[in-house]
Parts: C-alpha cells; sequence; structure tokens
C-alpha cells in the first residue's frame, strides 16, 4: 500500500507542473545535446524512437485528456533533441498541433521494460559532461511517468530532486 501512494504521490509530482491544455508544439531549433553525449546516433535515435510511440500511445489511450498531450509534447522535445531528423516525432508533433488523434504504434517495449531501460541508461549517463546528466535526469522523471509502480525509477527520482532538483522542461520544450 505504502509503495502504491509513493508510485501515485511521485506521479502526481512529476506531472504537476504541466498544464493539461491543447497542445502546443515545442520550440527546438538546435539539439541541446549535439553529438557531446555518450550515446552512439543508433542509441540516440532509438531511444527518440521509443519516446515518440509511448508518446503517441499515451495520448490515444488517454483520448487527448489529462496530462497526455503535455507529456507527448516533452517527449517529442527530447526526441527531437536526441535525433532532429526523427520523422516519427515530427509527424506526432503535426498530428497533435493539426489536433488529430495520432495512430496507435506497436512500441519495442512494455512500459515496465521501458521503464527499466530508461532507468539503466540514465544510471550510465549520470558521471558524464553537464548534458550527459540533464540526459540522465530526463530519463529519470521519464522512468517514473512510463511505470509509476517502478521503485528503482521512484528512489532515483525522489533523490534526483534532493540533489539537484527537477528537470527545467522549458529548457528543452522552448516554453
Amino acid at each position: 500500500m505504502k509503495g502504491n501512494l509513493q508510485a501515485c504521490l511521485g506521479f502526481v509530482l512529476v506531472c504537476l507542473p504541466v498544464t493539461a491544455q491543447d497542445y502546443r508544439s515545442p520550440e527546438v531549433i538546435v539539439s541541446k545535446f549535439g553529438k557531446e553525449l555518450q550515446l552512439l546516433d543508433r542509441e540516440r535515435e532509438k531511444l527518440a524512437k521509443n519516446l515518440v510511440i509511448y508518446a503517441g500511445n499515451r495520448v490515444v489511450k488517454k483520448n487527448r485528456k489529462g496530462h497526455s498531450l503535455a507529456i507527448a509534447r516533452r517527449f517529442i522535445a527530447l526526441s527531437l533533441h536526441l535525433a532532429p531528423k526523427n520523422s516519427a516525432a515530427t509527424v506526432l508533433d503535426r498530428r497533435l498541433s493539426a489536433g488529430e488523434m495520432p495512430l496507435l504504434a506497436r512500441g519495442e517495449y512494455g512500459n515496465d521494460t521501458f521503464s527499466d531501460v530508461l532507468l539503466a541508461r540514465s544510471k550510465d549517463l549520470r558521471q558524464g559532461s553537464k548534458k550527459d546528466v540533464l540526459l540522465s535526469a530526463c530519463l529519470v522523471e521519464i522512468a517514473v511517468i512510463v511505470n509509476p509502480k517502478n521503485k528503482a525509477a521512484m528512489r532515483a527520482m525522489e533523490l534526483q530532486k534532493i540533489q539537484r532538483g527537477s528537470v527545467d522542461w522549458n529548457q528543452l520544450t522552448g516554453g
């Protein structure tokens, strides 16, 4: 019971500053990360693709309600920063901007596995450059959104908030 309560609280904390209004495209002009991340191009593209698939599917499952559009905006922005030529992110962004419902897509991972993958990748990036640390923090918060019952992700997010605070998503979404 206590674990479920913590998971719900963590999810609310991650989503609280996000508004549930109409979709607004992220403003990504230049990649925040450049080529300096400790990720291979293939890893960046794979991560970017899976973020977009998850975001689109969440919007469909939530019927464009709640925080699904605001979360999609964050995921699309991060996806574009990771892989600027990511056509899946641009297509999803255009559909959401036009008020259309995205199509369900088959993801590479289930939510539990995707959350674990994000958390594992965040651990690898934690000791890198400032850009690696920023991406690591984003991945921790996303891991909690993807699976609010992931206790390891919840602990990592709580520790991260104590040490560095929450991620300033405006620097990725453009405000």
